[in-house]
Order: C-alpha cells, then structure tokens, then sequence
C-alpha cells in the first residue's frame, strides 16, 4: 500500500521503488547531458531533479547502501561527463563553493542527517 508517498504493508519490495526510482533518475540525466550544462548547471540539476525524488522514500524506507552507491555512481558519471576521474575527488565536490567545492550533493551526508532527524524526533 502505498501512503503519502511511501510504500508500507506486508511482503512489500522496496527494492522495485528504488529501481523504478533510479531508472527516472538515468532517464533526467541522459535528457540533460545533451545540453553539456556548467558544473553550477549540473550541482542544481542534480539537487532539483535527481536527488530530490529519493528524500521522501529514504527517509519513511530507508536507502540500501547499494541504491546509494548506484546513485553516487550516477552523479559522479554526470558530474565528470563518464570519465573515470574528475578533476577532484568526489567528497571535495560536497563542499560549498566558499570552501573550494562545488557544492554537490552528498547522499550519504543527506542520509546520516535525515536518520539523526528520526533521533531527535524519538
């Protein structure tokens, strides 16, 4: 059954939603790489349009650590255009641009504060 947005019940698979989720997510980006977007274009791409349709089911279902891993996979494949290496190491691009990042999103980060959003509520 499925309730605001979240999929809850007896004998439920959740790893069909989150396979359903990252083919959409696959489907975004090869739409968007055609138009070769900037770094900024890709971070807000990436923030509005990607990661934004996992929050609510990792927060109620929680996201297996190999869905975070395809989904960092997937940003990193966009973020660098599919080369094996960027120009810096994937954690460097979470920082704010102050810092000399790009202001990238960080699932795991993202997911660490969203499990101490469920402490703090206890």
């Amino acid at each position: 059954m499925r309730t605001l947005g979240s999929w809850i019940g007896n004998n439920i698979v959740i790893e069909d939603k989150w396979n359903k989720i990252t083919e959409i997510q696959k489907k975004v980006i090869n739409i968007w790489k055609a138009s070769h977007p900037t770094l900024q274009g890709k971070e807000l791409i990436l923030k509005a349009l990607i990661t934004s349709r996992s929050w609510f089911l990792a927060a109620v279902n929680g996201m297996p650590d190999h869905i975070e891993k395809e989904m960092t996979k997937i940003m990193k494949d966009f973020i660098w255009d599919g080369n094996k290496r960027g120009l810096m190491r994937l954690d460097y691009t979470a920082e704010i641009r102050e810092k000399g990042g790009l202001g990238m999103p960080d699932l795991r980060t993202r997911m660490k504060a969203i499990d101490i959003m469920w402490l703090k509520n206890i």
